[in-house]
This record gives C-alpha cells, structure tokens and sequence, in this order.
C-alpha cells in the first residue's frame, strides 16, 4: 500500500468513475485500475461497486477512503507548511445548503478565488442531508446548511451557528394576500417544494395536516433557482428562508409572506470536519462571507417591516 494507490482510490470515489479520476490524476485508466487493484489486494477486500454508476464505495471501501482522506489531507498540510509557506493550497472542497440557492455560491467563490490563489475550488449546492453525508465520509471539507433548531450537529464534526432563519412563504409579487396571513388563507395556491426528503417541506405538510389543510402540490422541483422561475410566473408558491431569497436574483419580482400561524426557525450552520488545519483560514473566510450575508438579510427585513408599516 502506497499514496499514490490511496489517491487514486480517492479520485474514484470523488469523481464516481476511473475515466473521471484518470483525467483528474493526469494518468491513464489502466493505471488508475492498477492502483487501485493493488490497493484492494493489500487489503485483500473489495473496495469498489464496480456495477454501479456512478461507483461507489463497498462498505469496507468507506471506512478505508476515511482513512485515505484523512491521511491525504494531512500530507496536503504538510505540503502547504512547507512549500507554501502556510498559505492555503491544495483542494477546497465546499458546499452550501440547495435551500440557500445556487447563486449563494457566487459571493464565496469570487473572494474565496481572490484571497486564496493557491487553492482549488470546487464547490456544489445539495440538500443539507447530502452535504452532511458528504462530510462525514469526507468527501467534503466544510458546508454550510440548514438544521432545525431542535437537531444538533451530527457527532464528528466540527460547527458554529451562523444564525437563524424563520421560514417564510415565497409568492410572486403580483400576488396579494392578507395583512395577517395565515395557512388557511393559502388552502387555494398550489405548491412548488423540494422532493420529499427536505426539512422545509415535512414541517410545511405537518402544520397543514393540524390543520386538516389540504397539502396540494403542484411540483417537486430538485433546484432552487427552477423553483423561483416557477413561482414568478404564479404558477405556485413554495418556500424559503430569507438569506437564500437575499442571494436570489429573482427578489426583485417575488415576495417573501410571513405566515403568523407558520413560522418554524432553521438554524444556519458551517459544519467542517476535523482534518482542516490547512483549511483553516478559507473556511474562517467562508464563515465570514455567510455571516456578512445574514446580516445584510435581516436589514433588508427589517427595512421591508418599517416599508409596510408605514403603507399601512
């Protein structure tokens, strides 16, 4: 077993197939598959679903690519103290919360590009569940996602809490609807939500179900900026936390609806895992950006409330 075999192995898993890690490794597939056949024989287990597509790891080739991540990133901080002088080089691999929007990333990759050359970026917008399997399994070195404010962390990796979030309806700006809106007041829209599986969904589908408010829905849209486009042309509502309808470049045409009798809170947090001494001042950064944009949130929140008042 050598770093060269671990890589290789690593490559496969991140990128789901030997073409894909071969081009990322600059190697041919022959060799990928060599490395990885010797590694699986100094093991003497299989480590690959070779079936699958994308492949995937075996349940042994899961706990050996956490280890292989574990000694890859360390070998990386090793490289960045001394070669670079400890500035932050190697990959950055990042996510943010899909509920969030894919256009949150945009703010962090501009200055995370700036600030740190050396580094490369990949980043990716998934449901907080995936980002929070991704990081546990370690194929991802900091998230930012949404947990319910009764949900902590999941034990082995690192957070702070960059704040909180009430959810709040999303509605085209054309739309009208009552000063004190309550869900009764919605039972005739349609709704344009994530896949079953989302946090914001099941709370929305229990506070109707107490209700015995029909849950309709019109569409599972798997990606925020699809579900704007559809909610701007009125053919539903859905939901959002505030930070994520900030980053949209659909604010301007839609609205966010404050439900008095529907308002569950998600806690915003950067979750990393433990293996980041290289990483730690790019994910200080990320922490930073996110925080800045809770911030210019709630001013826009609060400079939307006063608006109101005073029309009212």
């Amino acid at each position: 077993m050598n770093l060269d075999e671990l890589d290789a192995f690593v490559a496969v898993i991140d990128h789901g197939s030997i073409v894909a890690a071969a081009a990322r490794l600059n190697l041919t597939q022959s060799a990928v598959t060599r490395r990885i056949q010797n590694l699986e024989d100094s093991l003497g287990t299989s480590l690959l679903n070779r079936r699958t597509r994308p492949i995937s790891a075996t349940e042994l080739g899961t706990q050996t690519y956490r280890f292989a991540r574990g000694v890859i990133s360390s070998i990386e901080d090793l490289k960045s103290s001394v070669s670079h002088k400890g500035v932050p080089s190697g990959e950055f691999r990042f996510g943010v919360c899909a509920g969030l929007g894919e256009e949150s990333l945009l703010e962090p990759i501009k200055i995370l590009g700036r600030l740190y050359p050396k580094l490369q970026l990949r980043a990716s917008a998934r449901w907080s569940s995936v980002l929070v399997e991704r990081l546990r399994s370690g194929e991802l070195d900091a998230a930012v996602v949404l947990l319910a404010q009764e949900v902590d962390p999941p034990p082995g990796l690192q957070g702070e809490r960059i704040g909180t979030d009430e959810l709040a309806v999303l509605a085209s700006r054309e739309l009208k609807f009552p000063k004190r809106t309550t869900l009764n007041d919605l039972k005739h829209h349609v709704w344009i939500l994530n896949p079953e599986g989302c946090i914001r969904r099941d709370k929305l589908r229990r506070a109707l179900l107490r209700q015995n408010i029909p849950f309709k829905l019109l569409v599972e849209a798997d990606g925020f900026t699809l579900q704007l486009s559809l909610i701007e042309q009125k053919l539903g509502i859905g939901l959002t936390v505030p930070m994520g309808f900030t980053a949209s470049s659909f604010r301007d045409r839609l609205q966010l609806v404050r439900v008095k009798d529907f308002l569950p809170k998600l806690n915003i947090w950067l979750l990393h895992t433990k293996h980041t001494n290289r990483l730690a001042k790019p994910i200080q950064t990320l922490k930073d950006i996110f925080l800045r944009a809770e911030d210019t949130s709630n001013q826009r929140q609060s400079i939307t409330s006063e608006s109101k008042k005073g029309l009212s």
